[in-house]
C-alpha cells in the first residue's frame, strides 16, 4: 500500500512541476488552460479504461456463473 501512495505522490509532484513549466513556457493563462485540458484527457482515458475493465469483469461473471433461472 505504501508503494501505491509513494507512486501517487510522485505522479502528483511530477504533474505540479509540469504545470509550472507549462505556465512559464506559454504564459500563465495559456499554460493553465493547456494543462487543465491535458489532465482532463488523462482523467477521461482512465475512466474509460476503468469502465472497460468493469464491463469485462461483469461479462466474465455472467459467462461463468449460471443464471438464477437455470437453478
Amino acid at each position: 500500500m505504501d508503494a501505491i501512495r509513494k507512486q501517487h505522490a510522485l505522479a502528483k509532484a511530477h504533474t505540479t512541476v509540469e504545470l509550472a513549466l507549462q505556465q512559464w513556457e506559454r504564459g500563465d493563462a495559456k499554460g493553465l488552460v493547456s494543462e487543465v485540458f491535458r489532465e482532463w484527457q488523462r482523467l477521461m482515458a482512465a475512466i474509460r479504461k476503468q469502465h472497460a475493465l468493469a464491463a469485462s469483469s461483469e461479462k466474465t461473471k455472467t459467462d461463468i456463473l449460471p443464471s438464477p433461472s437455470n437453478c
